[in-house]
């Protein structure tokens, strides 16, 4: 069984803008050919207790735009087996306290994998067809395409990440318990 990482528990901090470089595609599942610019820097949202996601615990990862995995996150992940995992350094910088953050990376998630059951699936398929970009409503795998990987991105709809089940026990019973999994089935993508 594989899960759908969604984003972290609220309320918490956000990312409010992080570097961007069309030459560096980080939902395609290859390595990065161009140089990547060493820190990527990072600017957290400013902290607003007037919405009620907001909060100023950081969570351990961060989703919008390039994936940012904290450093005992990604040990953990790398523990449980996961070695397609390329980071880089990452600087991310709080406006409300002026502090630096550095216990995080950029992640590029390694691995496309066509794995979608489309007729099995509902799903609205994009004019370019069934890669990068199609709209799920549930999400049915072909575990037999998974090939066992135990974290990819799916080639059907490229910014999602699937976590093997497997991977996903290792990193609860780290103690990554605010982590937000969802059933592919049961959610839109």
């Amino acid at each position: 069984m594989y899960y759908l990482l969604s984003g972290p528990q609220y309320p918490c901090r956000w990312i409010e803008t992080f570097p961007f470089d069309r030459t560096l595609r980080w939902t395609m599942g290859a390595r990065h050919t161009q140089p990547v610019p060493r820190p990527l820097e990072f600017t957290l949202s400013r902290l607003n207790p007037a919405f009620s996601d907001h909060g100023p615990r950081l969570p351990p990862y961060f989703l919008r735009g390039i994936p940012l995995f904290r450093d005992d996150l990604l040990d953990a992940m790398r523990r449980g087996g996961a070695d397609n995992l390329d980071g880089y350094d990452a600087v991310i910088w709080d406006p409300d306290s002026g502090r630096r953050i550095l216990d995080y990376k950029a992640i590029n998630v390694l691995g496309l994998i066509a794995a979608a059951d489309m007729s099995s699936s509902k799903a609205r398929l994009n004019p370019g067809g069934a890669l990068l970009d199609v709209e799920f409503d549930g999400l049915i795998l072909d575990e037999s395409r998974t090939y066992g990987a135990l974290l990819f991105r799916l080639a059907e709809a490229n910014s999602a990440l699937l976590f093997h089940e497997r991977l996903v026990e290792h990193l609860r019973a780290s103690g990554f318990q605010d982590m937000s999994f969802l059933e592919p089935s049961r959610c839109a993508l």
